[in-house]
């Protein structure tokens, strides 16, 4: 584990929700990895928190500063994207929340320029699916105008002022266009597209009128043709639905076996497009192959699962936790479809927002962050831990810095509070990992193979589960070896609410005095934290 620090600094002190008297230090955020020339660039913030973009070559001395945007913003520069040669990103340079504007980069401090003032109102207007890329140029919207940049200031134009609409998103390329969705001032949707120029900007379906589709949550390309999850005229659940590329046809429902689709987390791997649904059985991850539009079933054995919050693939594998329990990560071998359930020893992975990745993976292992279930000194959650495991996840290493390390180091300093974030990247081989281990602020760490230390191997010999997972009044938990167990509930601010001794392996608990909210379940064992999951009451 290499640190490779833009800057250490002097001691601050924070609001945080897992610690009121934690401590940052220096450096600051780190965000928007992303990869130019063979650099890796991204922003920070030094010790006078002055805004910054960095780039790095994977070395303490190849790790150097690009340009100072603003000595005195303490705003973070935002969605950092590759455009032709440059990446161009959002940066405040007077610290003002409504005085972002959008700037590019060829690597060099002269270089680095603001190529548009757009008087935005944040710095996430490039982020997920409010803009798109194709070939050199990249459409974004601002100020309900739709941009199309090189990179250039020459290069940055307005295409379109839509007064009359909401704000356009769903941003995707297809058929050397970039596309876009707008409502209009009644509501109804509007399928957009560009080719780049004033006069090739036109709509090019009523969604709404033609299609009978009143929402849509997430649209996106694939194998010529546009998937879009939707809610339909009449309909309160969504639906998957596929429109031709050529828009000749109306769109189609995907069949899923003749249930209700309600899942989203598209993802494109290896020519195939892949995404968690809901059917007739529960949730599962579904396949869709180039050239056969028909929705493969992955997992076609076990459950039903509760929830997917994120797929992640690496290493012809898909990976997921299911919402029942965050100590289970579950495999799918993309080519076998075999599907396998792991119990992480002794640690737990977070909830992480919808979508986040859970984990990277490279040459046969996976990387990831997880909390140690023993009950950390400054609270309830325990320790976080960097973790490497082989790719079948009966190997797992954790790895850690030499000396004294910082109980949470892979917090993310957000709005008010702390909130976990997983951020890590693989590059060149590289895991590339911002944290804050040893109490000097969020600082760029790189890992690569052969320091792994403290070997653990995976024992399934005794789950712990909990179902259903929200609850209501009941949740039965299943374990076993239950001599010398019990298990203690706590709420959010580390105050026990329900404390059992186990006697079977199958219990059932009444949670009907509980209101609703987050709580931690933990398994302990002659006085030992041995597992822990979070239970969410929901009435």
């Amino acid at each position: 584990m290499i640190e490779v620090n833009p800057a250490h600094g002097t001691q601050t002190s924070i609001f945080s929700s897992i610690d009121s008297s934690k401590y940052i230090y220096g450096a600051g955020e780190l965000s928007g990895f992303t990869e130019l020339n063979g650099r890796l660039y991204f922003g920070a913030h030094n010790t006078a928190n002055a805004c910054q973009l960095w780039s790095t070559d994977g070395t303490q001395e190849g790790t150097t500063l690009v340009k100072e945007i603003s000595a005195t913003s303490t705003l973070p520069i935002g969605g950092i994207i590759k455009v032709g040669n440059r990446v161009v990103f959002m940066a405040s340079e007077t610290g003002d929340y409504n005085n972002y504007d959008l700037w590019a980069s060829d690597g060099t401090e002269s270089g680095t320029i603001k190529i548009a003032e757009l008087d935005a109102y944040s710095n996430t207007l490039l982020d997920g699916q409010q803009s798109a890329v194709l070939g050199n140029h990249m459409a974004f919207n601002s100020g309900n105008k739709i941009f199309v940049t090189d990179g250039t200031e020459a290069g940055t134009i307005a295409l379109m002022n839509y007064q009359s609409y909401s704000q356009a998103n769903s941003f995707f390329a297809l058929n050397n266009k970039l596309h876009f969705m707008l409502a209009d001032s009644t509501g109804k949707l509007e399928l957009w597209g560009t080719n780049g120029t004033l006069a090739g900007t036109i709509r090019e379906r009523q969604l709404t009128v033609v299609d009978s589709i009143n929402y849509v949550a997430q649209m996106m390309a694939f194998d010529g043709n546009i998937y879009i999850t939707a809610l339909k005229q009449g309909d309160c659940v969504y639906s998957l639905l596929a429109l031709n590329g050529n828009l000749s046809q109306p769109a189609q429902r995907v069949d899923l076996s003749g249930g209700a689709f309600q899942g989203q987390l598209f993802s494109t791997y290896k020519g195939a497009l892949y995404f968690a649904a809901y059917d007739t059985v529960g949730y599962n991850v579904f396949r869709i192959s180039a050239g056969n539009p028909i929705a493969q079933r992955l997992i076609t054995e076990g459950g039903p699962l509760s929830y997917i919050y994120s797929i992640t693939f690496a290493n012809n594998s898909a990976y997921f936790v299911d919402g029942n329990s965050n100590s289970l990560i579950h495999r799918i071998d993309l080519t076998t479809l075999a599907h396998t359930v792991t119990e992480l020893p002794g640690m737990y992975i977070t909830s992480y927002s919808l979508g986040n990745d859970i984990l990277v993976g490279t040459g046969g292992k996976v990387y990831f962050a997880a909390y140690d279930t023993a009950v950390s000194e400054l609270s309830f959650i325990g320790k976080q831990l960097f973790v490497v495991a082989s790719e079948d996840l009966q190997t797992i290493n954790v790895v850690m810095p030499a000396g004294e390390c910082n109980e949470h180091p892979f917090d993310f300093i957000s709005g008010c509070g702390v909130s976990d974030i997983f951020d890590f990247k693989v590059w060149n081989d590289k895991i590339i990992v911002p944290a804050n281990f040893n109490n000097a602020g969020r600082e760029l760490w790189i890992y690569s193979d052969g320091l792994a230390s403290d070997v653990l191997n995976v024992k399934n010999d005794n789950p712990f589960l909990i179902y259903p997972n929200p609850a209501d009044k009941e949740v039965t938990v299943k374990t076993h070896n239950v001599a010398g167990q019990r298990l203690d509930i706590t709420d959010m601010h580390g105050k026990t609410v329900l404390k059992t001794a186990l006697s079977a392996d199958i219990t059932t608990l009444n949670v009907s005095s509980l209101t609703s909210g987050n709580y931690c379940v933990s398994l302990i064992e002659n006085g030992r934290v041995t597992n822990t999951k979070k239970l969410m009451v929901v009435r």
